[in-house]
């Protein structure tokens, strides 16, 4: 093989065997995934060094700078969807923090709760903060910590309290058309994210009328305390006496929610909900313009008001993103250097060589999928390699790119649920002040969406549930 050398001139690239193609892959993972958990070391960081010695690696065994860094470049720009959703949802957090929105919607969400209701109101308060919102850390930081507070104080265990919340949270999250990680997979198979949120209904709506079923009845055997709890009584009044309610502090979500509704890009339906967030935060809450437009970028500061509103309302702002941004680009810019010398290929070929149907290409989707997510701690990383993997796999083949999006989310998303030094574990649990998720049932999410995943597949059901779905949408474009 052929191809320019660092200064221009042509040498032959040394071929890239599977034993150290697996080397290198092994040894960008552990330089990633250890020193981050044994030390706290940034992971951003972890991953410029791990890019540097890839690509030093990669240059002695005759592989030009020039090619390697291409690679890079043309994988970074499948990261600007997702960085540019990124930005807009800080922006919008932000807004709707400062104007009022998410108070006024956690006042409307504790105001159900009580006694024996408590799992499943908190269960369908975390589901629809997670899907309005698109972020697992923001709903469990804001109405996580609001619901933990009445739990405790409903005299409920607290592995019911944490399994409410949390399943609520990721389900949502996972179905939410403002998550990253949707916007990322819809970016990485080139597919519109509509797709790829329909994609999920036949793994989200079973573990939903589930957890319904479980909470409920978890609820009436438990009991508690009576719902008019003083916790609840008195976080209502001190958000009213904070933030100035009404029916103009809701027009941002609702906004957002019609622009999604007539599928108006999401960005384009962030953006709007940040400034309609912006505009009722000057006109309605009387802040300063320079403050609310700052706030965009930094975050709501309300330093004037009780202690509480900071640190439940305090969150979101484009900065808040950037460590996030930045890791997108160095992922996305690391395994588009491994596509281009083709590591990746000489690594699953061997695999993929015995995967000739879609039942070991699921197989295969979601254990690629967990096995990323223990040795990386982070289901975006997990996302980005298991497509980045498999994605071009599946358009050779032909098989369907729904079935990719549905088996990455079991293996990237609600397999990680039982790693306990993972992110969507160790940053819930950090943000809740509680060790791990305990004795919850969180776990029943995992354990539910791989059976799910191989059931479906196993008795062809996913084909047809896909075509009722397609069936019905059909009718309501007609209508």
């Amino acid at each position: 093989m052929k191809s320019m050398s660092m200064n221009g001139g042509i040498e032959n690239m040394k071929p890239l065997t599977l034993r150290l193609s697996v080397s290198i892959m092994i040894g960008t993972l552990s330089l990633i995934a250890l020193p981050s958990l044994l030390f706290g070391i940034k992971i951003q960081v972890l991953f410029l060094i791990a890019w540097f010695a890839a690509v030093t690696v990669l240059i002695c065994r005759g592989y030009p700078f020039q090619r390697l860094q291409s690679g890079a470049a043309s994988a970074c720009g499948r990261a600007f969807p997702p960085i540019l959703f990124l930005l807009c949802a800080g922006a919008m957090i932000s807004a709707w923090n400062l104007c009022g929105t998410l108070p006024a919607l956690t006042v409307f969400g504790i105001s159900f709760i009580g006694g024996s209701a408590f799992p499943i109101s908190a269960f369908l308060c975390s589901l629809v903060f997670g899907f309005i919102t698109g972020t697992v850390f923001g709903t469990v930081g804001t109405m996580g910590l609001i619901l933990l507070i009445i739990g405790q104080g409903l005299d409920l265990p607290m592995g019911l309290i944490l399994s409410s919340v949390l399943s609520g949270a990721f389900l949502g999250y996972g179905v939410s058309p403002l998550a990253d990680c949707t916007n990322l997979v819809a970016s990485a198979v080139e597919m519109p994210l509509s797709e790829v949120i329909n994609s999920q209904k036949k793994l989200v709506l079973p573990m939903i009328l589930t957890y319904v079923a479980v909470l409920g009845a978890a609820g009436l055997f438990l009991g508690g305390n009576t719902s008019e709890s003083g916790a609840c009584v008195a976080l209502a009044a001190q958000i009213k006496g904070e933030f100035r309610m009404g029916a103009a502090v809701y027009l941002p979500v609702i906004l957002v929610l019609l622009m999604l509704i007539w599928r108006v890009p999401a960005v384009l339906a962030l953006s709007a909900g940040a400034f309609a967030g912006l505009a009722v935060a000057v006109w309605y809450q009387g802040v300063e313009l320079s403050a609310a437009v700052s706030a965009l970028w930094s975050g709501p500061d309300f330093s004037g008001k009780a202690a509480e509103m900071q640190a439940y309302f305090g969150g979101g702002g484009m900065k808040g993103m950037t460590d996030t941004v930045i890791l997108f680009l160095l992922a996305f810019g690391l395994f588009g250097v491994f596509e281009k010398c083709g590591i990746v290929r000489s690594m699953i070929q061997p695999v993929l060589e015995r995967t000739d149907s879609r039942r070991k290409a699921t197989c295969l989707t979601v254990l690629l999928g967990f096995f990323l997510n223990v040795i990386s701690a982070s289901a975006m990383c997990s996302f980005i390699f298991t497509i980045s993997c498999l994605a071009p796999v599946y358009r050779e083949k032909g098989w369907s790119r729904r079935d990719l999006c549905t088996a990455s989310f079991a293996g990237c998303l609600y397999m990680s649920l039982l790693i306990p030094w993972h992110s969507n574990v160790a940053t819930p649990s950090a943000l809740l002040g509680v060790q791990g998720y305990g004795q919850g049932w969180i776990q029943m999410i995992p354990a539910m969406a791989a059976l799910l995943v191989f059931f479906l597949q196993g008795c062809s059901l996913d084909r047809k549930i896909a075509a009722f779905f397609q069936w019905t949408e059909k009718k309501q474009v007609h209508l």
